[in-house]
């Protein structure tokens, strides 16, 4: 069932990424985006597809069509998901890669400093609880453990 989804993966500690969870459910007008803890078990074995430097990636992981994508590469093709205007976005792909993903890695390092951390996350509408794939009121604090 998962290989037909468009997941997001996030870090379920990081408010950074609670936040962009929350906009892509706001930008998401076909409600077509799935949402999954990476600390959610149940999701460890489906992630075990993706190569091992996505695996091992602690913030955002993207599924979509049968592949996985991390870093610059995943918010770029988020934003293709999400469609005009947001798709405008992808023209700062003209950076090279590594650039790109040095942005990333650089503010995905800091992020808890920045934003902050909580061991629960926000409450979902009733209208997009079916697109959490992981209970978004779990308390991943037991499994740090």
């Amino acid at each position: 069932m998962e290989k037909e989804k468009t997941i997001l993966f996030y870090d379920g500690y990081c408010l950074m990424c609670s936040s962009l969870v929350q906009w892509v459910m706001k930008k998401d007008k076909d409600s077509s985006i799935y949402f999954a803890a990476l600390q959610d078990e149940n999701f460890s074995e489906f992630l075990k597809k993706a190569p091992s430097h996505i695996r091992d990636a602690d913030s955002v992981i993207l599924y979509h069509k049968g592949n996985f994508s991390h870093y610059s590469e995943a918010i770029f093709k988020l934003y293709g998901i999400l469609g005009y205007p947001w798709k405008i976005l992808n023209v700062f792909r003209v950076f090279p890669l590594f650039i790109r993903d040095s942005v990333y890695r650089f503010i995905a390092k800091h992020r808890t400093r920045w934003f902050g951390s909580t061991d629960v996350c926000y409450i979902v509408p009733p209208e997009k609880r079916g697109n959490f794939l992981t209970d978004p009121s779990r308390n991943f604090s037991e499994s740090k453990k």
